[in-house]
């Protein structure tokens, strides 16, 4: 899963992950929530965002 989310952003391929039945998405919030789940992935555990500031992140990136 976390080799799957790095390589998608390294190919900048984030709107591939994307389910096809779709019509339109917001293709900078698909990459947001990508850019999200990178921050997760840090090796360092004292890196990756608590889970509230998870939930914070994407609420403004709803809001916006």
């Amino acid at each position: 899963c976390c080799f799957q989310v790095k390589e998608t952003m390294e190919e900048k391929r984030e709107e591939h992950a994307v389910d096809g039945a779709l019509a339109s998405f917001p293709a900078e919030e698909v990459k947001f929530v990508f850019t999200v789940a990178e921050k997760c992935l840090e090796s360092d555990p004292r890196d990756r965002p608590t889970m509230v500031q998870v939930a914070k992140m994407l609420e403004q990136a709803k809001l916006a």
